[in-house]
């Protein structure tokens, strides 16, 4: 699930710039969906700590909560 990372000789990189170029590349573009990720599962414990201590249920709430976990989690087109 999801997209599982390249396979890569590194030890054919014998040129220190290019291969840590490479690292930067490949670390920046896996960044982008560990803060989404982690964003999803923070709002997710900030709704149910909201829901606990407010002790409200409401349709609305439940309802833009997904329509923000979604708008989190799902993948935005690249360039």
């Amino acid at each position: 699930m999801g997209i599982s990372r390249p396979e890569i000789d590194e030890s054919k990189l014998t040129d220190v710039e290019v291969l840590t170029a490479l690292k930067f590349v490949s670390d920046s573009f896996y960044r982008y969906y560990q803060f989404y990720a982690n964003m999803a599962v923070a709002i997710t414990f900030t709704y149910i700590a909201w829901l606990i201590h407010d002790w409200h249920w409401s349709w609305w709430r439940l309802a833009g909560f997904v329509l923000l976990v979604l708008g989190l989690t799902v993948r935005q087109p690249g360039p």
